[in-house]
């Protein structure tokens, strides 16, 4: 039997002397139509990269703008216990002044304090269990 082959540039090249004509033409029938079933599979190959390119362009631009989101969320946030944090030194605040007073009021007059709104909402300092106020441990 005579193996044929056919190289790049499609000389043919034989082992044996003689020719086995057949042979030679089923090898012709699949190396012809071979180009044509591999260059289908290539062009099949890009149009599925570029299908895949095309879905992940969608997600990344999906996961952009949720990740704007996150950002605005975020600053908003933030935003939000910045202000929170200045309420509360506000609020801190007042209720140091708020605690003074009732302290030097009840010191100069000895009287209880009628009021419950710095033992009922602020837990430190608190006001005594008989409405003298305590010493700040802050």
């Amino acid at each position: 039997m005579t193996t044929v082959s056919i190289s790049e540039d499609t000389n043919i090249h034989e082992d044996e002397s003689h020719f086995d004509e057949h042979a030679f033409q089923e090898h012709a029938a699949l190396v012809q139509d071979r180009p044509i079933s591999l260059l289908d599979n290539l062009l099949a190959r890009v149009e599925a990269l570029e299908n895949a390119a095309d879905e992940n362009k969608e997600r990344l631009k999906a996961l952009e703008e949720n990740m704007d989101g996150v950002r605005k969320g975020t600053l908003a946030l933030m935003e939000q216990m910045v202000d929170a944090g200045r309420f509360t030194a506000l609020v801190n605040y007042h209720h140091g002044i708020w605690q003074s007073f009732h302290a030097n009021y009840n010191q100069d007059t000895g009287a209880r304090s009628s009021s419950r709104l710095t033992s009922r909402f602020i837990s430190k300092p608190r006001l005594g269990t008989r409405g003298k106020a305590q010493e700040c441990e802050c």
